[in-house]
């Protein structure tokens, strides 16, 4: 079950305690973790007034809760409107808990500190935000701002993301030496 299949009328409840779980041991049947092993991810979700908690341990083992962990290496912050578009698939982001399933990305998710900030402009709506902070440490600080299509465009390697930038597709507010560490994440 990929996230594009997910309906529009889910339940925060439903998909941290139903459907992420599922997805979760789905993509690490088809791309298992590499070098997780005694490792642990920490992730935790505030969407509008709920929180949840994730837990990864060597990289397949899943934790959820309803409430938030300790020392989480990322803290997500959203509205229950923009989750709910990323997690259909109308907004295509990254989500850190499915995609990132190796030791390279969790070291370089673990030495990060700062916040990060997404603004998309979408068609007949209102613009899409979220915040990652990373290690809870919010500075640096730095806001990407682009439309919607344009950051998907990016997420799928069909954009460079330094010529959105000399383009004007995609812009940014806060930190250059943050968002150029950012940048190396998904190297």
């Amino acid at each position: 079950m990929s996230e594009a299949f997910i309906n529009d009328d889910v339940t925060v409840q439903q998909y941290f305690e139903e459907l992420l779980p599922q997805m979760f041991a789905e993509k690490f049947e088809v791309n298992p973790p590499v070098g997780l092993d005694g490792e642990e991810f920490r992730v935790n979700y505030h969407v509008g007034d709920l929180v949840y908690g994730i837990r990864i341990t060597s990289g397949i083992v899943m934790v959820i809760v309803p409430e938030a962990i300790e020392n989480a290496h990322l803290t997500n912050t959203l509205g229950e409107e923009d989750w709910r578009a990323a997690v259909t698939g109308r907004i295509s982001i990254v989500n850190p808990v499915i995609d990132y399933n190796s030791k390279k990305h969790l070291d370089k998710i673990k030495n990060f500190k700062g916040a990060f900030k997404l603004r998309l402009s979408r068609e007949g709506g209102n613009p899409f935000n979220s915040m990652t902070v990373f290690n809870g440490v919010d500075t640096p600080e730095v806001t990407i701002i682009a439309k919607a299509p344009d950051y998907a465009m990016i997420n799928s390697g069909k954009l460079n993301p330094q010529m959105a930038m000399m383009t004007g597709k995609i812009k940014f507010e806060g930190s250059l030496p943050f968002l150029m560490t950012l940048g190396s994440l998904n190297q």
